[in-house]
């Protein structure tokens, strides 16, 4: 079976359209282009699986969010710019926004792709900016409170808990050869002087967004 990565997002308080809405206004921003393709998804104990091999076709995010009104969830899928650039013309550069409904029925999301393209974000600078980029774009579109982004595992809940950054923080901060992590989390939740703490020996990795997140971009490995 092949590797998987994937950002995972908390819930957000918006209603599907209000989300659609934000996130299609953010994709420039994230260097992903939707090309109209969605597919319904239903829950696998929680996490998002394809219903069907048929793709609907719409015009917007705006449309997608009416088609989708009474599904569970849907998938997008959207081609990276910088993937394209830094990979060439493969079936890497495809990514998908899943979004779907926690327990509770509150909206999440999370952001698909595949292990090789995990493995050119570690080799590439700007592909790991990219990556970070994606995380704080959709973060502030959604209202998301947080992101993780690391290797694709069902054995966990799908919605990511502020309890669960913190972990994967201190596990990346004591082991200087791991990788394959980045954490996006609202500053009002962890300020600049709990997340150096945290990152403890890579806490100069540690970075302050303008628009109110701390990044942890712990893609690379710091031992290496």
């Amino acid at each position: 079976m092949s590797t998987s990565f994937e950002a995972r997002f908390s819930t957000t308080r918006l209603s599907l359209s209000d989300l659609l809405t934000r996130v299609e206004a953010a994709l420039p921003d994230c260097g992903l282009r939707f090309f109209g393709a969605i597919t319904r998804l239903e829950s696998d104990n929680g996490w998002p699986t394809v219903a069907g091999l048929d793709f609907a076709a719409v015009d917007s995010l705006a449309d997608a969010a009416k088609a989708a009104a009474t599904w569970w969830g849907l998938g997008i899928e959207c081609v990276s710019d910088v993937l394209l650039a830094g990979m060439g013309r493969s079936d890497a550069v495809e990514v998908y926004l899943n979004v779907f409904r926690d327990p509770e029925g509150r909206l999440t999301m999370s952001y698909l792709e595949s292990g090789a393209t995990a493995d050119h974000r570690v080799a590439s600078e700007d592909a790991a900016k990219s990556l970070v980029a994606i995380q704080i774009a959709l973060c502030d579109a959604g209202h998301f409170e947080l992101s993780i982004y690391d290797e694709q595992d069902h054995e966990r809940e799908p919605v990511p808990t502020l309890r669960n950054a913190e972990v994967a923080i201190r596990r990346a901060a004591s082991d200087l050869s791991a990788g394959d992590l980045s954490v996006v989390v609202s500053s009002s939740a962890i300020d600049h002087a709990r997340a150096r703490h945290l990152a403890g020996p890579r806490a100069a990795e540690v970075k302050l967004c303008a628009n109110g997140y701390t990044v942890f971009p712990f893609l690379s490995h710091a031992g290496a």
